[in-house]
């Protein structure tokens, strides 16, 4: 993996985001950014895929669907677990949709004990938004997040997600 560049971009009510990553793909994603960056297009359109990147967070901060299944996303150290879990989400799970913990599990083909597995997993994920991990919700709340919840429901809200009454 080649040195990752950091930027920032608009992001959702106002706010801007910090963008890591290389020649080969997205890093991390953290918002909102806590220091200011440079734009990220400066180093975003020297990579063959950052065009196509800004595009589709362009659509995504403006309210349109947005599936980023097309932005090349780095994971090293990452488990075969915990790969298959980002996979699955990102693939699975469009905009407008949520997924419980256990019924993301069982996709998985594991049992719906293995919630807390993938929670853990989610937990750990560089790359919210490109993978929307603020859509798996628990069956009795919003579960976590590791922006904090707040952003979780304003996430949800932004893609015009319809919460149960109990969430």
């Amino acid at each position: 993996m080649g040195r990752p560049h950091r930027g920032q971009l608009p992001f959702i009510d106002g706010t801007t985001a910090e963008i890591c990553a290389t020649h080969e793909g997205i890093v991390r994603i953290r918002f909102p950014a806590n220091r200011p960056l440079p734009h990220a297009d400066t180093f975003l359109l020297r990579f063959p895929w950052g065009e196509h990147f800004l595009s589709a967070w362009d659509r995504y901060v403006s309210g349109q669907p947005e599936t980023f299944q097309n932005v090349p996303v780095l994971l090293p150290g990452f488990s075969v677990f915990q790969r298959s879990v980002y996979h699955t989400l990102r693939t699975g799970v469009s905009w407008g949709q949520w997924i419980t913990y256990g019924d993301l599990a069982r996709r998985l083909g594991r049992p719906p004990q293995a919630a807390r597995a993938v929670g853990q997993s989610l937990r750990k994920n560089p790359v919210p938004v490109v993978i929307p991990c603020h859509r798996v919700l628990s069956r009795h709340g919003l579960g976590g997040y590791g922006p904090g919840v707040e952003w979780k429901r304003r996430l949800l809200q932004h893609e015009g997600v319809q919460l149960p009454a109990e969430h």
